[in-house]
Parts: structure tokens; C-alpha cells; sequence
């Protein structure tokens, strides 16, 4: 099974579109768990983390580990705006990690590699 980062804006300037921006990721990564890959989803793992005991640098950093053991990454709508998934992007380009923006050549991409 491959497995597929989503890369997906987070921050926002209110609560609700943190909310908003973590609905499009869940939506998201259920659609390409019913693709048949495994979807991680940094939101979701690290939501809010904000205010901890753990630094930001420490939880951004392990985000990009994670990439770093994926197949591919997904780069949800409105990504070219979220600082997080540029250089989720960039790490992903310079580590030689297939990127998608496209849904559908996503999904083709899985069916064809398995």
C-alpha cells in the first residue's frame, strides 16, 4: 500500500477557519484512503499542539520525518499559501518524493504503482 502525505493549510486568523482549513484536510484524506492509499495527515496528527510543552520547530520537523517515509505528497487546495506545506513541497521536491496537485492523476498514480 502507498502511503500519501497531505500537505494542507492550517493557521488561520480566527478558530473557525482553523476549523474550516482542518475539514478540507479530513475530506481530503478520506478520498484518498478510498483510493486505496494510506493518507497522513499532519493536521490531524499534530492539532492542536499550539501552547505546549513541545516546541513548534521539534513537531514542524518530525512533520517533515514523516514525508521523508512517504511514497508521494498531496498538495490540498490553498496549499500555495500555507508556509508549512511550501516547504512541505520543497522538501518533498529536493528529496526526490513524488508531488501531486491533481486528484485525479493522484489517483492514477496509485492504481498504477501498486
Amino acid at each position: 500500500m502507498k502511503i500519501v502525505y497531505l500537505a494542507s493549510p492550517y493557521r488561520a486568523d480566527s478558530e473557525f477557519d482553523v476549523y474550516l482549513n482542518m475539514h478540507r484536510a479530513h475530506v481530503m484524506a478520506r478520498r484518498i484512503w478510498k483510493m486505496g492509499a494510506a493518507c497522513i495527515s499532519p493536521c490531524s496528527n499534530t492539532h492542536n499542539f499550539g501552547g505546549m510543552d513541545v516546541l513548534e520547530a521539534h513537531w514542524l520537523n518530525g512533520d517533515l520525518e514523516i514525508l521523508n517515509r512517504c511514497d508521494a505528497i498531496f498538495l490540498n487546495d490553498g496549499w500555495e499559501y500555507s508556509v508549512g506545506s511550501i516547504a512541505e513541497k520543497e522538501f518533498a521536491n529536493g528529496h526526490g518524493i513524488p508531488i501531486f496537485t491533481d486528484i485525479n492523476e493522484l489517483e492514477k498514480w496509485i492504481k498504477n504503482t501498486k
